[in-house]
């Protein structure tokens, strides 16, 4: 499967929240939480309005009660960029979602929004669907957005260490996995022999 870089997941939240509609904002916002957090399927489609604070900076934090690698739910607090919490807060705007699932259905018609959570299937049909039409090419899936992150913090420098605490990864194996091109970019053989002399 191919990942959903930080440039793509916001070149496709800005193409969707530029229509206007609620489906639009709807899938911004899930796009960069989905980002941001680094979060499965599973876990999007489980976000509660509650699980959200704001921050003083407009940025967030999302309390994630449970996850895959927390079975114990014990829960884990997840930092939210600005960009995602203005573009969650326009969602809830226009949505009147006040309470309760974030991520809903939207209406055919586009102007009634369901009380029920997103399932893992729409979730992750949202995830493909706006991708394509943000012309980003690959094989996408609904884990597209949490092995985009981890290539993009490794691409910025982020050590195994900081990768495994962003993408609640016990294992460093499973973590490096999800990067292993931008990890092998950002090694010793990359950094001191290329250009090198000796």
């Amino acid at each position: 499967m191919d990942g959903l870089r930080r440039k793509d997941v916001d070149a496709a939240a800005r193409l969707a929240a530029a229509e206007g509609t609620l489906l639009g904002l709807r899938d911004a916002a899930l796009l960069r939480l989905g980002s941001d957090a680094f979060l499965r399927i599973s876990e999007l489609g489980a976000v509660y309005v509650e699980h959200l604070v704001t921050g003083r900076d407009g940025s967030g934090c999302l309390r994630l009660p449970r996850s895959k690698t927390d079975q114990e739910g014990e829960g884990e607090t997840l930092y939210v960029c600005r960009a995602t919490m203005a573009a969650i807060g326009a969602w809830r705007e226009a949505s009147g979602v006040s309470s309760g699932p974030l991520f809903r259905a939207v209406s055919r018609d586009g102007t009634r929004v369901g009380a029920t959570a997103l399932s893992e299937s729409a979730v992750r049909q949202v995830i493909r669907r706006r991708a394509r039409a943000a012309g980003i090419e690959g094989r996408m899936s609904g884990h597209s957005l949490r092995i985009g992150s981890a290539q993009s913090l490794v691409g910025r420098g982020a050590s195994t260490a900081e990768l495994m605490q962003a993408g609640r990864w016990n294992d460093p194996k499973t973590a490096t996995r999800y990067a292993a091109n931008e990890l092998a970019a950002n090694g010793a053989v990359a950094r001191y022999f290329e250009d090198s002399d000796e």
